[in-house]
């Protein structure tokens, strides 16, 4: 009989701590997302809009570039 509660303790535990991370992943995606708004908000604050979106474009095709480059370096 201690064994089933003590088993029903450990399950229960390890789902508090499943719970406790879980929150945590989401409440720093959260602040992630925040402060990626926020940085948004001020760079089309100081730049006009078109130049916000052709610094966009821009940081995307370097990271498409980075990305293609990588893939071709660790594929051989």
């Amino acid at each position: 009989m201690e064994s089933i509660h003590s088993f029903d303790s450990a399950i229960e535990n390890f789902g508090d701590n499943q719970k406790k991370e879980a929150q945590a992943s989401i409440q720093r995606y959260q602040s992630d997302k925040r402060s990626e708004l926020e940085q948004t908000v001020s760079d089309l604050q100081n730049n006009s809009f078109d130049n916000y979106v052709e610094n966009v474009k821009l940081d995307g095709e370097i990271d498409s570039e980075i990305h293609n480059i990588l893939t071709e370096v660790f594929s051989h």
